[in-house]
């Protein structure tokens, strides 16, 4: 083993246990082939079936097409698949959770911009991320306001479905939890590092 391929093995680890330290559940590293590209999660967009399309600046049309998100994430080796997970308390009302949820996704887009940075920090500079689901930190998004740019760019990520993945079958292929359960909250993220 070279030292390089040493020093980007420890690299990758360190984050990992960063990912553990800052509060996600699992952090669990993966080899790039096993992240699930499928082009149906991107006709789910424009079927506007989660209702942000066109409604967010970290959502399709304001995204290069999947094509372009497979063809930079191939040239990546490994990447940092993260996951935060809580028990929704009996007796909870659906805007509770929803709530609750936002939360959460809007705290795991700050994680990955932290890992991004840290990883930046440690010699991989084509880092980047992307999140579970819509980005959650602006309500409205300032797309919908008329704004021309993003007002969180340093912390907004567009989701992994927006961007092409398939978030179930990935998470499957890594062995983590990927089924949607009334009992829990379940938010996932994606760090590409090298």
């Amino acid at each position: 083993m070279t030292q390089t391929t040493q020093n980007d093995l420890q690299g990758c680890l360190a984050l990992a246990a960063s990912a553990l330290q800052s509060g996600y559940r699992r952090a669990q590293l993966v080899w790039v082939w096993d992240v699930v590209f499928d082009p149906r999660t991107r006709i789910k967009c424009l079927q506007n079936t989660c209702t942000h399309y066109g409604r967010h600046f970290m959502c399709p049309p304001n995204l290069p097409g999947i094509e372009a998100y497979q063809d930079a994430c191939d040239r990546f080796r490994i990447s940092l698949l993260v996951q935060d997970e809580i028990n929704v308390l009996p007796g909870l009302s659906p805007a509770e959770i929803d709530q609750q949820f936002k939360i959460m996704s809007c705290r795991n887009l700050r994680h990955l911009a932290h890992l991004e940075q840290q990883a930046f920090r440690l010699g991989f500079s084509f880092t980047f991320s992307a999140g579970g689901g819509a980005c959650k930190l602006c309500d409205p998004c300032q797309a919908t306001l008329g704004a021309d740019r993003c007002a969180h760019p340093d912390i907004a990520r567009p989701s992994m479905e927006a961007i092409g993945i398939d978030v179930a079958a990935t998470c499957d292929r890594a062995g983590l939890p990927s089924d949607f359960r009334p009992e829990r909250l379940l938010v996932t993220g994606l760090l590409f590092i090298i």
